[in-house]
């Protein structure tokens, strides 16, 4: 018998557990995760599953596992478009964005020697490539700024109109091997990226800081509204629900600790009903 790897859910009412989805364990590397579920994309699975030709891609459901739907996955450059991308989930790291943007997740592909960063900015609906890089990708506070480290090692990448337009500025003459890149704090516009070089016995502490370019806080003539929608056009969790947030054109400190709102109840669909199957002896 193949041997399989599947994902299984609790029914609701939670009274015994579904299968949900399935791949063959000799096609996909067991020793990867490949389910993926996280707090910052609440109601989304995602599922690297092979093809018929045994190429990798990931997929997501909304819906508890009942569908599955292709991912979008946009490029600044159309060269660079491919339908296939399979995720490396372990390379996700929950505190590359601040804690009050559940919408906005940061997934990694491997090319090569360097990794190929995608960020969803609507839910996990859709996914914008990032410069690749070969360490993390960090949001700084307020959502304000996303950047990583360039593969040379020199410079960085960094978006203030969330992966609209990138630039670039080099930071580093030696190509240090990079370590760690992350926020300072939850409160300011700083980041901190920690190298070593060879020979060298001490760690270097590179701090950037971006609060002279966003110097006031939002207005609420800054904000634009967006729906957030399940796959298939599907509500969030049963409601309709619009994502309060900052207009990438207007530099300013999104200070928001909630930004998702409550708009209106949502027609019922398929997805909200328990099925059951009964069987008569």
């Amino acid at each position: 018998m193949d041997l399989q790897t599947c994902l299984w859910g609790s029914s609701y009412p939670p009274l015994h557990f579904v299968k949900k989805a399935c791949y063959d364990s000799d096609i996909v590397d067991s020793m990867k995760l490949n389910f993926y579920i996280n707090r910052n994309l609440e109601g989304l699975l995602l599922m690297n599953h092979p093809l018929d030709n045994k190429v990798i891609r990931t997929y997501r459901s909304t819906n508890d596992g009942r569908f599955w739907f292709e991912d979008e996955f946009k490029y600044p450059d159309k060269a660079d478009h491919k339908k296939s991308v399979y995720f490396d989930f372990e390379l996700n790291d929950p505190l590359s964005v601040p804690k009050n943007f559940q919408w906005i997740d940061i997934q990694y592909e491997h090319v090569g020697s360097s990794l190929q960063p995608f960020a969803t900015l609507d839910g996990g609906k859709s996914w914008n490539a990032i410069p690749k890089t070969r360490s993390k990708v960090v949001m700084l506070s307020y959502g304000t700024v996303i950047l990583s480290v360039e593969v040379d090692s020199i410079g960085i990448n960094y978006s203030l109109d969330q992966t609209a337009t990138w630039l670039r500025h080099d930071v580093f003459k030696n190509k240090p091997t990079v370590l760690y890149i992350g926020r300072i704090s939850e409160t300011d516009l700083k980041a901190v990226i920690v190298t070593s070089e060879p020979g060298v016995d001490d760690l270097l502490f590179t701090t950037l800081d971006f609060s002279n370019i966003f110097k006031f806080d939002c207005e609420a003539k800054h904000y634009r509204e967006v729906p957030l929608e399940k796959a298939e056009g599907y509500c969030y969790r049963g409601k309709n629900v619009v994502i309060r947030t900052r207009d990438p054109s207007i530099r300013c400190v999104d200070k928001l600790t909630e930004h998702m709102q409550l708009k209106s109840d949502c027609a019922c669909t398929p997805d909200d009903y328990s099925w059951y199957t009964v069987h008569k002896s």
